[in-house]
Formats: structure tokens, sequence, C-alpha cells
């Protein structure tokens, strides 16, 4: 029998394909589900003869990967074959994979703690993988191990962990090389994506803005009054709303004249200020204006874009939750969408600290003993 970390390595590259960021489909799936059997075949061969370790990160990439990219080349699809190949060459993916390694083979003898401070480590190395900020694994009290992450835009996920099953879910899902890889695609082309939504509609917006200058100079031409925009309109009630303008006169004639923030602050300092009443009605009565007046299909200032949760983010529990408060563990619902698991009243037969499973509808005590919801025992 082989070594542990062959296992958990091979284990790993299986089920990132199945349970991973859904990329590759069809024909190019399977291909690659076959190239993982033929590499693990070659590493078998290679740890029998000696010539490779069970938990040698260089070697499984050295065997597996080329099999992976294979169906990659062959479909065509250059763009990820080529980002595949640069990403394996890289010092991150060796780091990464080798604590990969590392995490398998504690959860695979039972080190739940210890595997899951490997596959913390592992999800840190910048460039393997998405992008998170993940906690270090907290013991519970009644056993078991709580994980966060924490995303771009701040929202925190956490996942409680009780035995070695779940850590190995964990890893191989999404830390292993090529799920790590795909993870890492998929977040960079979503951020392509997010950056070219965004130039299309501050293109769109300062084509409309355009608009707005040569009607407005058009008036002018005529001897008539000219029209603000909507932008413009913000800028001068948020300068009487905080005191740097004492009027819409002085408003406008900071906008027109692009007063320096210094200049502003300086006046601010000096007390100026208008009462509530005196905002935004004085100063569309003062111009005429209605700035959220726009024509038909002209779009509305640039916004950030909202992202999906990534499943990674779905699956550690798919709501955000303030980070210094203890959310309650969460469990899967229906399509993948999480719901609250309710934690019920501990029953006098059930020890304090013990701990409480909603999946399972299980206690834990303290020495390990298993209980149902009402505190009858478990066989176990």
């Amino acid at each position: 029998m082989l070594g542990i970390g062959l296992g958990g390595f091979a284990s790993g590259f299986e089920k990132g394909i199945g349970i991973g960021e859904k990329l590759i489909e069809g024909e190019n799936k399977r291909a690659i589900s076959k190239g993982v059997d033929e590499g693990r075949a070659d590493f078998d061969k290679a740890v029998t003869e000696g010539t490779a370790k069970p938990d040698d990160a260089d070697a499984i990439l050295r065997f597996t990967m080329p099999k992976i990219m294979g169906p990659l080349l062959k479909s065509g699809d250059l763009k990820t074959a080529t980002a595949a190949s640069e990403w394996l060459r890289s010092d991150t993916t060796r780091q990464g994979t080798d604590l990969f390694g590392k995490g398998m083979i504690a959860a695979q003898a039972g080190d739940v703690g210890g595997a899951l401070q490997h596959f913390v480590n592992a999800g840190r190395v910048k460039g393997y993988g998405a992008d998170y900020k993940i906690a270090d694994p907290q013991e519970l009290p009644g056993g078991g191990w709580r994980v966060g992450i924490t995303n771009n835009a701040g929202k925190t996920f956490t996942r409680d962990f009780k035995t070695p099953d779940d850590v190995l879910q964990f890893g191989a899902s999404y830390l292993n090389p090529q799920a790590a890889f795909q993870q890492r695609q998929a977040q960079r082309d979503a951020e392509v994506k997010a950056e070219r939504d965004v130039t299309t509609d501050t293109r769109k917006y300062t084509a409309r803005k355009n608009v707005d200058l040569e009607h407005d100079k058009r008036r002018q031409a005529a001897g008539l009054g000219t029209s603000q925009s909507p932008a413009e309109v913000k800028t001068a009630e948020w300068l009487i709303q905080k005191g740097v303008a004492k009027n819409p006169q002085e408003a406008w004639d900071l906008v027109r004249k692009s007063k320096t923030s210094q200049e502003s602050i300086a006046a601010q300092i000096m007390g100026r200020a208008m009462t509530p009443s005196q905002g935004r009605q004085n100063l569309e009565e003062y111009y005429k204006l209605f700035p959220d007046q726009r024509p038909p299909g002209m779009p509305a200032a640039p916004a950030q874009p909202q992202q999906e949760p990534s499943f990674m983010e779905r699956w550690f529990g798919g709501s955000s939750a303030p980070a210094q408060q203890r959310p309650d563990m969460m469990t899967p619902g229906d399509g993948g969408r999480p719901v609250q698991a309710q934690i019920p009243q501990r029953p006098p037969s059930v020890p304090a600290g013990s701990a409480y499973s909603p999946s399972r509808r299980q206690w834990r005590t303290p020495d390990g003993k298993v209980l149902d919801a009402q505190g009858r025992p478990v066989a176990q």
C-alpha cells in the first residue's frame, strides 16, 4: 500500500473536477478526468519504484498536470492552457501544492486542527487560488474547529469542521492545484468583466455629458440659460449640506470655478452653513433644475457592479456575517442556497459545553459521546 499522501493528492484532483468551479464541461471534463487517472497511475508506478515520494508536490504536478492540460490544448483553449502552464511553473504553485499535500496527509491521519492550519496557509499563498483573507482555525468548546474567509468586498463567511472527512472535502474541493487554478482564473475573469462593464458605463455616461455640454453651447448662442448635469447638481448640493457653501450661488461658483480642496476646507472651518430647509429645494428652485430627469435610454452614472458569490463563498456559508460576531452554524439549503440553522435549547440530559450539529441534528458531548436532538444516545 502506498503512502497516505498519494491518496490525498489523487483524491484532491478527482474531487476538484467534480466539486470545484464548473469552468470545464462536457468532453473536456471527461478527458481531464481520464488524464487524472493516467497521471495517478504514472505516479503510483514512480512511488512503487522509489523514484517519487508520496507527498512530493513537484512530482504530483509533474505527473498529473500535463494530463490535465492536454485536453485544453486539443480543444483549442490556448488561453487557459497558456495560463495553466505559466501558473504551474511558478514558485507560488509549488508552495501552495506543498501545503495542500501536508493538509491532506494530516486530515487522513485524523488531525483536524493541523490539517485546517495547513489548508489555511495554502489559501494565504498569494496567487494560489482565489484571493481571500482567511482567519486561523478557532477550536470550538464542544469539539471541532471554525474557519472564516473574507472576500474583497469585506463580507465574511464561516464554516465549522467536526470530522476529518469535513476537512478532506474542503481541501480536495478548493485547494488542490487544479481547483486552485480554476478559482484563480474565475476570479481574474470576473475582475476583467467588472472592469470592462465599468469602462463601458463610464464611456456612455461621458458621451451623455458631452451631449449636455453641446446642448448648453447652443442655448447660450441663442441667448438662453444653460442646464446643469446631475453630477454638478449633486456636487453643489453636497457643498451646501456640508456647510462649505452658504448659499446656492456660492455652491455653483465653487463648482464652476473648481475651487481647491484647501479653499473648501477653509470655508467650512469659517462656520458657513445652511439650515436643512435651505438645502436641495432652494438649490433646485434657484436654477429650476430637476437633476433626476434624464432622456429615455440615457444611462445613470456608473456604479460598482455587484458580483455573485463564488462557489467557495456559497459552500462556506453563503451569507455575510460580521467578523466580530459569532454566527450560528450554517447548513446548505436547496439549490446550494444556505439557510440559517437554528440551534435548539440544550436538553437537561446534554452536558454543558456540548456542540450541536444542525446538519446531523446531533449533540457531541465534551467527552466525545453523540446524542440526538432530544439528548438520547446515538449508536455509533
